[in-house]
Formats: C-alpha cells, sequence, structure tokens
C-alpha cells in the first residue's frame, strides 16, 4: 500500500502530464508531499517502532499498545503501524 504522500505525487505527475494542472500546481503538489514525508517520519524514533512492532507481533490492541507511550493515541499507533507495514492484530 502506497503512502498517501506517494499517492499525492502520483496524482499530481498523472494530472500534470494529461495537461490538466499547470507547473506550479505540479511544483506545490509535490512540495506538500515532502512536507507530509517529513511530518509522517520525524516524529517518531527507531525505539518506538521496535516496541510498536512488537507489540503488533504479539496481537496486543492498538488501544492497549498506546498505553505504553507517552503522548500517543490509538489513532497515531495504528496510523504509524500502516506506515511502515505492520499488520493490525487479529
Amino acid at each position: 500500500m502506497k503512502s498517501a504522500a506517494a499517492q499525492l505525487r502520483d496524482r499530481a505527475k498523472a494530472a500534470f502530464d494529461a495537461g490538466k494542472i499547470g507547473a506550479g500546481e505540479l511544483a506545490r503538489s509535490l512540495q506538500r508531499a515532502r512536507q507530509m514525508e517529513r511530518e509522517y517520519d520525524s516524529d517518531w524514533t527507531a525505539s518506538e517502532d521496535e516496541a510498536l512492532r512488537r507489540a503488533v507481533i504479539q496481537g496486543k490492541s492498538y488501544e492497549s499498545i498506546s498505553h505504553m507511550f507517552t503522548n500517543r493515541t490509538r489513532n497515531a499507533c495504528l496510523g504509524r503501524a500502516r506506515r511502515i507495514g505492520l499488520s493490525h492484530p487479529a
């Protein structure tokens, strides 16, 4: 599954190639995609990613996983798991 940033980048390039948007709009879309990637990746540390991986592998719910971290919600854990390619707990 592609990230939201990759999807935005692909849609913008396709629209530009089809003549639906100009170079300025393409540049703004690509800049937004880069910003999205930085936002997604900069917030989680490698040790948090590893703890998330271990918890998902153990089959813990995202609600219980969120309690392992300071300032991480269930949705933040779920979103991060999706972005790094982890499957959902059963």
